[in-house]
Order: structure tokens, then sequence, then C-alpha cells
């Protein structure tokens, strides 16, 4: 499995929920309009491409510092291992800084802003990319750490799917925010009052990346989850029956919370048709698992040793 992938998308994920960048989220929902403030169900189907625009536009921007990034480490390739060094210590400064805050000129936020009275695609396109350019100071050193990483990277594509899989994890939520504001309100007080604790988690990640830059670890641990992916087939084959039955149950157990909430959503007249196929998904999953028709070996092996794109 291509760690790197992964990274930069909980990295993208992350930066969302950064203290300087949440906040802003009700001004960008504001601008989408794209559901009623009664009921995140209640969506202007005309809003999805103006999100959808404001997503390819930071998309765009993260990808071209990407192939920059990458282009000079690939030019400079020879000198990888200095490379390595230099940017795991820089990437472990801005991890540690995340937490402690002691590079104080590295509050200096320089974001760009746009006045759009007309909303259309084109303007929300722009809107994403001013978004990209404007707040990457302050997502910076998560931003920073996919860069190196991407700079590290054995070729230029390698680079360029780290970006779009940053954009990727920064972009799944601003969408889901968009479509569901309603909802998105509810959960954003609880989110605000734990900023301090993403933070934290935000610093340990940049700093663990940076460890394992500096180290040159990430092929290790590439090296470690194929082993397990191994070891697993081969366990499953031995006590197939024992596994599946484990998945089953797994299964069942997680399709009891949306059968919980469906009392509940009745008494307060809500839909529960998305519980009821989210039931019926898990159920059908545990059935099938249970009868031997899904290979776990496979697919569990499968991800494990998944190298990637």
């Amino acid at each position: 499995m291509e760690l790197n992938i992964f990274i930069a998308l909980f990295a993208g994920f992350i930066s969302f929920l950064s203290p300087c960048i949440f906040p802003l989220i009700p001004s960008y929902i504001a601008y989408i309009g794209a559901a009623s403030f009664n009921d995140g169900m209640q969506r202007n189907k005309g809003s999805i491409p103006l999100i959808l625009s404001f997503i390819i536009g930071f998309t765009v921007v993260f990808t071209i510092m990407g192939v920059v990034i990458s282009t000079l480490g690939f030019a400079f390739r020879s000198y990888s291992l200095i490379i390595n060094r230099v940017s795991g210590i820089l990437v472990i400064i801005l991890g540690l800084n995340t937490i402690f805050n002691f590079l104080k000129f590295l509050d200096y936020e320089k974001k760009a802003t746009v006045t759009i009275k007309n909303k259309n695609i084109i303007s929300s396109l722009l809107l994403g990319m001013a978004f990209g350019a404007g707040w990457s100071p302050c997502i910076g050193p998560i931003l920073a750490s996919i860069l190196l990483l991407a700079g590290n990277s054995q070729t230029l594509a390698g680079g360029i799917i780290l970006l779009l899989f940053f954009s990727l994890g920064l972009a799944i939520p601003f969408f889901l925010s968009g479509i569901f504001i309603s909802k998105f309100k509810e959960k954003s007080s609880y989110i605000k009052q734990h900023l301090g604790k993403i933070k934290i988690i935000s610093g340990l990640l940049i700093t663990l990346i940076g460890i394992l830059i500096f180290s040159n670890r990430l092929s290790n641990i590439n090296t470690s989850l194929n082993y397990m992916a191994s070891v697993f087939i081969t366990t499953y084959s031995n006590k197939k029956i024992f596994i599946d039955t484990i998945f089953s149950l797994f299964f069942i157990f997680i399709g009891l919370f949306p059968f919980l909430s469906i009392k509940s959503r009745k008494k307060e007249k809500k839909n529960i048709i998305i519980p009821i196929i989210i039931i019926l998904m898990f159920f059908s999953v545990s059935f099938f698992s249970f009868s031997g028709a899904i290979n776990w070996g496979n697919i569990v092996g499968n991800y494990l040793s998944f190298q990637g794109i």
C-alpha cells in the first residue's frame, strides 16, 4: 500500500479542521447557498456545480504546486539523501511549531480576498483558486509536509497524485458541508471546542511524517504491510470459517447503530429511508461473509499490498 497517498488524504481532511480554515466555512456556505438552514436534506441542486467548481479551483492550485516541487525534486535526484535529511528536519520543525507555536513569524497569514457578486461556475472556480493560493500560509505546515513528500517522490506523476489526494481530503468535507448545511451547523460548535486537540493531532502527524522522511523509513513501512498481507492470506486460508464469522458479526454490530436511530427519527418525523438502506447494506455484507461468498483473504491482502495508482 502506498502509505504516502493515505497520509496526503488524511492531511487534507485535517487541514479542513485547522483553526484558521474551519471558522471560514460559514462564509463559504453563505456564498454557495447549497441547502436550506432548516433541513440539510433540502438541497438546491443548482449549487452542486458551484461546490465542484470551488473544489476544482483549489485542486488546480495545489496540483501546480506539486508539479513545481516534484520537478525540482526530480532535477536534484542525485542529492536525494541530503534532500531527505533537510526535508525531514524542516517538517519536524513545522510539526513541533504547530503544537508549541515557537516560530512567531509563521503566524503571518497573507490571504487573498475576492469579491464576487454573481454566483456561477467561473466565479466559483476563481474563488477556489483564490482560496488555494491565499490560504496556503494558513495550512502551511501541513501543505509543506505534503509538498516535501511530493518532492521526494520517484516520479513527477507520483508527486501530482499526492497533491490530488491532499486536495481530495480537503474537498470531501467542503462538499459535504456545502450540501448538508443544517447538519454541519449542528456539529460545528462541537468541533470548535476541540480545535486545540485537532491542532495537536495535526502537529504530531506532521512531526511523524518528518521523522519518516528523515530516516527514509516510508518504504520500510510498505514492506511491512506487504508482509502483513502475506501473513493474513495464509491465516485466512487455514481459518477461513472463523475469520468469515468474525467479519459477519462485525458488520451486524455496525448495522445495529442506524437500526437504533430509526425509532428516534420516527418520533422526530425524519426520513428513515437512508438508515434502512444502510442497515440492509451492512446486513447483506454480513450474510455474504457468513456464507463464504466474500473472500476476505483477497480483499484484505490486496488492500495491504496496494502500491498506489
